[in-house]
């Protein structure tokens, strides 16, 4: 009796001395997570109340829901089901809203992948264009600081807007135009000053009259007359 008691009592006091050893352990652990910022845990800001409850709610089953969510994505895109597939993405976003692969990833397929399926070029710009939306509405609203979700953004507008591979580009541009001119206001330029302005050097420099400054920085700059600046 005495033997069993003896090694009940050695169980106990080894059972709370490692337990003291891995609590210990953890909370180093914890600390060089947090360190190192290994651990995103600070709070969504602003963020909707579905995006908060989904956060806290669901825990660590946010991420199978939105495993799934991924594969029946997939399986839209496949099938040509592109409007759902679009609902997926938003809820995917907000089942983890820090997962910002996932939203760059998900724009870019609807900015490319998608918007190439369609002939229309309204139909491509509504593509891109939501591509665009999700980072730039959506994703970069939970992760403001970053830097692959502006990196992404910045590619889209770059190459479907910005270059000439898409030949829808010159459609892009238009729309988005129009964009900027609803959000800024209708201002299209002082044209009139643009149409008097000097048509060469000579012009230029009767214009400026006897100011020297503008041609004493060209010079500085080791060009010979203006002509030499502009063909550099």
């Amino acid at each position: 009796m005495k033997k069993l008691a003896s090694s009940l009592l050695i169980f106990i006091v080894a059972f709370f001395i490692l337990g003291a050893a891995l609590s210990a352990i953890q909370g180093r652990m914890n600390a060089i997570r947090y360190s190192e910022r290994l651990t995103d845990d600070d709070p969504l800001e602003n963020a909707p109340p579905l995006v908060a409850f989904t956060s806290v709610a669901l825990g660590g089953f946010r991420g199978l829901l939105a495993d799934y969510l991924w594969l029946r994505s997939s399986k839209m895109q496949d099938e040509g089901n592109y409007f759902e597939m679009v609902q997926l993405a938003d809820w995917i976003v907000k089942l983890q809203p820090r997962f910002t692969g996932s939203h760059a990833f998900l724009a870019w397929n609807m900015a490319y992948n998608v918007s190439v399926t369609f002939t229309s070029f309204e139909d491509r710009w509504r593509w891109v264009k939501r591509g665009i939306e999700l980072i730039r509405d959506e994703a970069l609203e939970y992760n403001p600081g970053d830097p692959e979700l502006f990196r992404q953004l910045g590619w889209i507008y770059q190459h479907k807007l910005g270059k000439d591979l898409d030949d829808a580009n010159r459609y892009y541009k238009t729309e988005f135009a129009k964009e900027m001119i609803r959000l800024f206001g209708d201002f299209y330029g002082e044209w009139d000053e643009l149409i008097k302005a000097p048509e060469n050097e000579q012009k230029l420099r009767a214009a400026l009259g006897g100011k020297n400054d503008f041609w004493s920085i060209i010079a500085s700059h080791g060009y010979k007359d203006f002509a030499d600046f502009e063909r550099h």
